[in-house]
């Protein structure tokens, strides 16, 4: 409830500093649900502070475990602080608990090319665009992942066959 009378003090970039001051006021004043601490997080990745911003969406994710968007965020801030392994085990999580989210096949697959597994992330994106086939994004994938490969004639089939789907613009 608290959290939702603070939570248009972090819609505007100029009171992005005096937002958090009143979200910390709340939280000492001992409200500080799931939510209040992913809008801490949001703030933060804002003002482009990804270790408080981790901080917060870590916080966020340990008081509710079943929110697939708040691990999605934490997922994304470890990337940027070049968390690889953190993230890795963190994408894997959010397969296993939200498998309908095509973000975790999305994110698995950028992990596994980061890594140079080429040969697993072709397997991993052609088994995620079978789940997804409408998702433009694992489509792209699969498409690039191929081209990793060398096989670049495959690559181009797979955009074509996208766009005859119409997954691809």
């Amino acid at each position: 409830m608290a959290e939702k009378s603070f939570r248009p003090c972090l819609t505007h970039a100029d009171e992005v500093h005096e937002g958090l001051e009143y979200y910390n006021l709340a939280i000492s004043s001992g409200y500080d649900s799931d939510e209040m601490m992913f809008f801490m997080g949001m703030a933060y990745e804002h003002l482009n502070d990804d270790h408080m911003a981790f901080r917060y969406f870590q916080k966020a994710c340990t008081k509710n475990p079943s929110r697939p968007d708040f691990a999605i965020k934490k997922i994304h801030v470890m990337l940027r602080l070049n968390m690889m392994e953190e993230a890795t085990v963190a994408v894997d999580e959010l397969i296993a608990t939200s498998p309908e989210l095509y973000d975790g096949y999305h994110l698995k697959t950028h992990l596994l090319i980061h890594k140079g597994e080429a040969e697993e992330a072709l397997s991993f994106a052609k088994e995620a665009t079978e789940r997804f086939p409408e998702d433009a994004d694992l489509m792209v994938d699969y498409a690039r992942c191929i081209a990793i490969n060398k096989k670049l004639e495959e690559a181009l089939q797979v955009i074509a066959q996208a766009r005859i789907v119409g997954v691809y613009p």
